[in-house]
């Protein structure tokens, strides 16, 4: 038993892989709760994983301080990071950070949305679950297509 604990965690195939290429947008606000209403999202472009931080604004430093915390200290440090073009992702403070790590950065083409294919299929994906949850939980109906990505 020990033998295999020690292979799943020192093997170079183990469940905590690096993420090399990574996607980073933001999504909302939805409907206000009594909670935070607004996600950033991170995909890793390899092997399709999720994953969502509920936040109550998308600062910049917000932003930043998620993708310090969530993807780079969980994860070690990406080699690419694919973002659209708002000003949380252009901004000097997470451009410092991007440098400093090493990370080469890309934006998504302004009149070419294909080049952000997954995430919005992402975006979609995680607009429908929670679409469906406001609806049978709360009774809460948001219009999709106002998130249409």
């Amino acid at each position: 038993m020990e033998d295999i604990l020690r292979e799943a965690h020192d093997s170079p195939t183990r469940r905590h892989f690096e993420f090399k290429r990574v996607q980073m947008n933001v999504l909302g606000p939805f409907p206000k709760s009594s909670r935070r209403n607004r996600l950033i999202i991170i995909v890793d472009c390899f092997n399709k994983w999720v994953e969502a931080f509920p936040q109550t604004n998308f600062r910049v430093k917000t932003v930043a301080k998620i993708f310090v915390q969530q993807v780079v200290s969980k994860h070690e440090v990406s080699l690419k990071l694919h973002t659209n073009q708002g000003n949380n992702f252009e901004s000097k403070l997470f451009k410092d950070i991007v440098d400093l790590l090493g990370i080469q950065k890309t934006r998504i083409a302004a009149l070419y949305p294909q080049s952000d294919g997954q995430m919005k299929c992402q975006l979609r994906t995680i607009i429908d679950y929670l679409a469906k949850f406001l609806v049978k939980i709360r009774r809460i109906e948001i219009d999709q297509s106002h998130y249409i990505c």
